[in-house]
């Protein structure tokens, strides 16, 4: 049998993994197809007839991924200089 203690700690932790879960919508995996976007397609590019919205996600997306791929190389080429 419970006592009252566990019984008010079990529902504040299940209060606070509501909390948690209601307030994640916006967290790191935000951009991860979830199903309940239906405005958005699998790669979260919004379906409507905005094609500013859609070239400006398609440069930022491109820009940022020449930057990843430059600074990987560049701390490589950081790293390997030392040998």
């Amino acid at each position: 049998m419970r006592s009252g203690n566990d019984a008010d700690r079990t529902d504040e932790s299940r209060r606070i993994i509501g909390r948690v879960g209601r307030e994640a919508d916006g967290g790191l995996f935000s951009g991860l197809p979830t199903g309940d976007r239906p405005d958005r397609d699998a790669a979260g590019i919004r379906q409507d007839d905005d094609p500013i919205e859609t070239w400006g996600t398609r440069i930022g997306r491109t820009l940022g991924f020449v930057l990843t791929i430059g600074l990987v190389l560049w701390f490589a080429s950081y790293l390997l200089r030392g040998l």
